[in-house]
């Protein structure tokens, strides 16, 4: 399914020819450009098109008054976009399977964006969401934000037809809600964000019940809808430069619970933390990062409790050249013990050397 011609903020997106399969960007009469290229579209306005398993070539064209700037993703029902508009942005997105709007709008300290999506899924129909989000400029460095959205997520084939599966589970559906505060100066930020998720058919995994096969085995339990659950906590997230040292750290507080029976989720803690910092010496980037989380419970009966643990990483990386870099990483240095899903072990002290190539 293919829409063309759609509206982008006064550009328009459309099919390219059969005979050229790159996705090129027109403006206002310039020259075609591959995506992935920038240039300029009016005084100091720019337009930037990115694209990630573009399944057909698209052309974007369009006169002057586009927003600063414009990232635009196409993929099959995995549209993404982040719209940084100097006033009214309007975008109508189209691919294979998945169909998406965004409206966003600023004046002065205000900022909207509104966002409608439409899934195509042919085994369990058509389904539409959408979000729409609000952020405060208050004073400076600092900004308030609130939004709402729904979502929609079908079973993978593992779910439905492994060992573990069930054919008959039925999609997720989900709405949520987010406040926040954030802070930022330069490269130093602070956030802190009060979310609500409740989520109707939760997918999970449940120990010894259900009719799958995998339930007379080793290890019991079938995927099934849970019913209703709810995600609702609190996240603290933020990054300091001290001298040469950037620090960064996160922790997340939050209540998953099953609506229904009233118990913890099963395999998610309640707390999560994460402390890192990092430098440049002698040419190397060197780091350390702890990781720790609380306790939880193997099954949604709550009947089998999983330890909490803390766990101390190690990295460092430099670049041979332009476009290679070495990086190495040590995980898990004190060799802990400890499971995330009973009976099933996790790494000890791991050593990764890679070489990575990224062209610049």
């Amino acid at each position: 399914r293919r829409v063309l011609g759609r509206q982008l903020g006064g550009a328009s997106l459309v099919q390219g020819s059969s005979g050229d399969r790159r996705p090129v960007l027109d403006v206002g009469g310039a020259s075609p450009v591959v995506v992935g290229s920038v240039l300029p579209v009016a005084g100091a306005h720019r337009l930037e098109v990115k694209a990630e398993r573009l399944l057909a070539p698209y052309v974007l064209t369009g006169p002057n008054g586009l927003g600063r700037h414009l990232d635009v993703y196409l993929g099959r029902g995995d549209v993404h976009h982040d719209v940084d508009p100097g006033g009214v942005q309007h975008g109508v997105f189209a691919a294979p399977g998945g169909h998406a709007e965004l409206l966003g709008l600023r004046l002065g300290a205000h900022t909207l964006q509104l966002n409608a999506r439409h899934d195509d899924d042919s085994e369990f129909g058509g389904k539409s969401t959408g979000s729409a989000a609000y952020g405060f400029a208050f004073a400076p460095n600092w900004r308030a934000t609130a939004s709402a959205g729904t979502a929609f997520k079908a079973p993978t084939l593992y779910q439905r037809f492994s060992l573990y599966g069930d054919d008959t589970l039925r999609p997720e559906t989900s709405r949520n809600v987010e406040l926040g505060v954030k802070w930022a100066e330069g490269a130093n930020h602070f956030s802190a964000t009060l979310y609500r998720n409740n989520v109707s058919n939760l997918i999970d995994w449940q120990g010894s019940t259900g009719t799958c096969p995998g339930n007379s085995g080793r290890y019991p339990g079938c995927y099934a809808n849970v019913g209703k659950a709810r995600y609702e906590g609190l996240t603290l997230a933020g990054a300091y430069r001290l001298g040469s040292v950037n620090l960064r750290g996160s922790l997340d507080l939050q209540n998953p619970r099953n609506l229904d029976t009233g118990k913890q989720l099963g395999r998610r803690a309640k707390q999560h933390a994460v402390l890192g910092a990092d430098t440049r010496l002698a040419g190397w980037t060197l780091g350390a990062e702890a990781q720790a989380s609380g306790r939880r419970y193997d099954t949604n009966a709550n009947t089998t409790e999983l330890g909490g643990y803390t766990l101390l990483n190690l990295y460092a990386s430099t670049r041979l050249a332009r476009d290679y870099q070495v990086v190495v990483r040590l995980d898990n240095l004190a060799d802990k013990d400890y499971q995330l899903v009973r009976n099933y072990a996790t790494a000890g002290r791991t050593l990764f050397v890679g070489l990575k190539w990224a062209p610049q």
